[in-house]
């Protein structure tokens, strides 16, 4: 027990230090997660590989609480009012990606003998893009609180709200979810954001703000723990209702954070927010398969390239006919692909017996995710220069 915890330390501090010195250095410290992820898979023949230490039953529950945590994050920092502001543009903008994602998939042929699940994740895999990674880049640019950097947020938010009411009925769908329980748990879905929206535009949200300051102020060493134990019920009441625990906490961030007090809740869970987001992307970066790489090394970065490509093309494209201002920029911003992604590659190891196509898509997304941050980031002076940033 003493050598498990001394290894998982040992990864932790590790990683810290990558993250520390790659942040002031002007790159994003998830950069220096997956990194350090990577090396300390093959440092004393992957005696530090984190995924060995935890056993992948406890990596998938850390994978989980991560995008939870991510989400209720989100969700705290989105302002309704701004939100609604952009939030027709954006909705468009996303649509766009998706009807464009689904004319890509039928293109490629060789997708027409995969079953309908294995094609809706595609779609998922080409529209969906990095909230971390374009929050981390904004933040790295100043231009979180521009008008352009609250766009590119609401895109974000609009998707991972698509996305985790989709895992839902993928989920259920596995499960052998009748359609009309399916049906049923959407309408739940949407009733009950539109019924959290319409009651956080509600003049008694007013009241209910002046006892959350109260409370908050008189009792924030253990507003963390209160909200830590919110997750877990909320989350653990959606995945009984089969809807994704992801979306209880986006749902609890976005009343929080809406009611007031969001900085001081922010505050709280910051800590417990970093820890999570570090162990996630060493997680990820312990899943680079060097070895699958130089064996596939033509197939794996021609695609992801071209997937890469495919993405920034689009997105330009989309801004353009929108009549968006910064349109490249925004198409860099948005061409990683999503830490979501994991997220799928779950759902394809339940479906196909052949591992190739999981491992395949892992290493992509990992590349996509670091190559891509890096790229747009070393570029800063360039993309300045020429008035793109």
């Amino acid at each position: 027990m003493d050598d498990f915890f001394s290894k998982i330390m040992t990864t932790v501090s590790f990683s810290s230090l990558i993250g520390f010195i790659l942040s002031n250095c002007g790159y994003p410290a998830m950069l220096g997660y997956m990194l350090s992820g990577c090396v300390m898979t093959y440092v004393g023949g992957g005696i530090y590989n984190i995924n060995t230490l935890l056993g992948e039953s406890n990596i998938i529950m850390l994978q989980e609480i991560a995008l939870i945590t991510l989400m209720f994050v989100t969700g705290l920092k989105t302002n309704l009012s701004r939100f609604f502001q952009i939030s027709k543009q954006a909705l468009k903008f996303v649509l766009m990606q998706v009807i464009f994602s689904i004319i890509t998939i039928i293109c490629i042929y060789q997708l027409y003998g995969k079953e309908i699940i294995i094609r809706i994740i595609f779609m998922l895999f080409l529209t969906l893009n990095s909230t971390a990674a374009a929050v981390n880049i904004l933040e790295n640019f100043n231009k979180l609180n521009t008008l352009k950097g609250s766009f590119i947020v609401c895109i974000l938010i609009i998707q991972d709200v698509i996305f985790m009411i989709t895992i839902a009925m993928l989920k259920n769908t596995i499960a052998g979810v009748s359609p009309l329980v399916m049906i049923g748990n959407l309408c739940l879905v949407l009733s009950l954001l539109c019924g959290i929206v319409i009651f956080l535009r509600s003049r008694f949200v007013y009241g209910l703000s002046k006892i959350l300051h109260k409370f908050v102020n008189r009792n924030f060493e253990i507003v963390c723990t209160i909200v830590i134990t919110l997750l877990i019920i909320v989350g653990s009441i959606l995945e009984l209702l089969s809807i994704s625990a992801s979306l209880g906490g986006f749902i609890l961030g976005l009343i929080l954070g809406n009611i007031g007090e969001e900085k001081k809740f922010y505050a709280s869970i910051a800590p417990f927010n970093a820890i999570m987001m570090l162990l996630f992307f060493v997680v990820i970066g312990s899943k680079l398969d060097l070895n699958f790489i130089l064996q596939h090394s033509i197939i794996v970065w021609s695609c992801t390239i071209l997937i890469v490509a495919h993405k920034i093309g689009m997105n330009w494209w989309i801004a353009n006919i929108l009549c968006i201002e910064d349109s490249l920029s925004i198409a860099f911003i948005l061409s990683q692909l999503s830490e979501f992604g994991f997220i799928l590659v779950i759902f394809i190891n339940q479906i196909e017996t052949d591992t190739f196509l999981s491992i395949f898509m892992e290493n992509m997304i990992i590349i996509s995710l670091s190559i891509g941050s890096l790229f747009t980031i070393v570029s800063k002076s360039y993309l300045y220069k020429k008035g793109i940033m």
